[in-house]
This record gives structure tokens, sequence and C-alpha cells, in this order.
């Protein structure tokens, strides 16, 4: 269902899975939440943020 849409916005599997993630459902927006409820690594979890952060679709807060 993906395969045209990471074509097209040259994005991974597990990158549009944290995009979904953390539009779907915010509040929870840590990696830990991503890797309780969608089953990745936290490892891909940070290295798919990177990516997308560099591409310009995610920015870092810090959390206080």
């Amino acid at each position: 269902m993906f395969c045209k849409l990471t074509e097209e916005l040259q994005l991974t599997q597990n990158e549009i899975d944290v995009l979904l993630f953390l539009h779907n459902a915010a509040p929870l927006n840590t990696a830990s939440d991503i890797a309780r409820y969608r089953a990745m690594s936290k490892s891909m979890i940070l290295k798919s943020v990177d990516a997308l952060y560099r591409k310009g679709y995610l920015s870092y807060e810090t959390d206080y």
C-alpha cells in the first residue's frame, strides 16, 4: 500500500511508520512510546527520526 508513497516521498517504510504514529498517537511522542506500541527497536526509531529530521519532516524539542 505504501510502495508508491515511499517512492514519491523518498521515505522508508520505517520513516512512514514513525510519522503515522506521531500523527495518530498524540501526545505519545517519544522513542519509548513508538517502541512500545509499534514493536520497533529504539535504534531503528532513532535512525528513522534522524533521517526525518534531515529531510525536514521533523524538528526536535527538548522536554524540561
